[in-house]
């Protein structure tokens, strides 16, 4: 292991121009210690004249001198950490993209999330996980095989069908948060706080083992 720690460590560079540029230097040692780094380039331009050199590596377009690209590229390199971190948890969860024409023909109270609608068809997913039960109304969902559930009322069905496992789960979440506070969480107002009030409720209703609360 090396005394920098950087294995498994995702970081930024920018500024790559060439072979022979500070920037590139710093990626070869930075990969050198296991770190994976990505880019960003100031124009399109400048990242095809930088795909044979950059191969494989993921990179983005930004220029620093305008703050809004900067923000947006904060916002797209975090999407994309997590976007890697569900699909290497679980690989089979992503869906396929959904076929050309499939959108057009979905409708829903906002059209912004017509995509997910899209993406739930196109995996065959029989349920749509959703706190949102506004913009998707349980008869638009029907037409297309789908119900609706939010994640506290899922989580009890789940809970009353495999008990074990809710329970280590909601343990691992409960270490966690301790481990991250500054004072310990009572179970109860933790779930609540993450909006899992019916849970929390079931969870550490009176006869139940309260050892992780």
């Amino acid at each position: 292991m090396s005394f920098l720690n950087l294995e498994d460590k995702r970081i930024l560079v920018m500024g790559v121009a060439n072979r022979k540029s500070v920037a590139w230097s710093i990626t070869q040692a930075l990969e050198a210690e296991g770190a994976e780094v990505i880019h960003s380039v100031r124009s399109e331009a400048r990242l095809e004249s930088l795909q044979k050199l950059l191969g494989d590596r993921k990179a983005y377009i930004c220029d620093v001198e305008f703050p809004e690209q900067i923000t947006a590229l904060a916002g797209q390199v975090q999407a994309d950490a997590e976007i890697a971190m569900v699909t290497a948890q679980w690989p089979k969860a992503r869906v396929p993209v959904p076929p050309a024409g499939l959108q057009d023909r979905l409708w829903l109270p906002d059209a912004n999330d017509v995509h997910v609608l899209a993406a739930a068809i196109s995996g065959n997913a029989d349920l749509i996980l959703t706190e949102n039960a506004k913009d998707f109304p349980r008869n638009i969902l029907a037409e297309e095989g789908l119900s609706r559930s939010d994640p506290d009322a899922f989580l009890i069905g789940l809970a009353a069908s495999a008990p074990e496992a809710v329970h280590h789960a909601v343990t691992q979440v409960h270490d966690e948060a301790n481990r991250l506070s500054d004072r310990p969480w009572n179970l109860r107002q933790l779930l609540k706080k993450a909006r899992l009030p019916r849970l929390g409720k079931a969870l550490t209703a009176p006869g139940r083992d309260h050892s992780s609360e």
